[in-house]
């Protein structure tokens, strides 16, 4: 799912991996800013549960 996400929507789009709150990060760039970050809660057995997108301004700044 994430891989057609990202070729779909985020082809050309500059990406970093990161951990945000403990939790596996996928951290979304555009011009050398960040503007969305994906937090992945995975379960114990290493599935994804959630997905939390994080788009406020104000969050993104305490992500870095």
């Amino acid at each position: 799912l994430l891989v057609y996400v990202q070729q779909q929507f985020l082809q050309g789009r500059a990406f970093t991996f990161q951990s945000v709150n403990h939790q596996p990060a996928i951290c979304f760039w555009e011009k050398g800013k960040l503007y969305n970050c994906h937090v992945l809660q995975v379960t114990n057995q290493g599935l994804i549960q959630y997905i939390y997108s994080i788009v406020d301004p104000k969050k993104l700044t305490h992500i870095t």
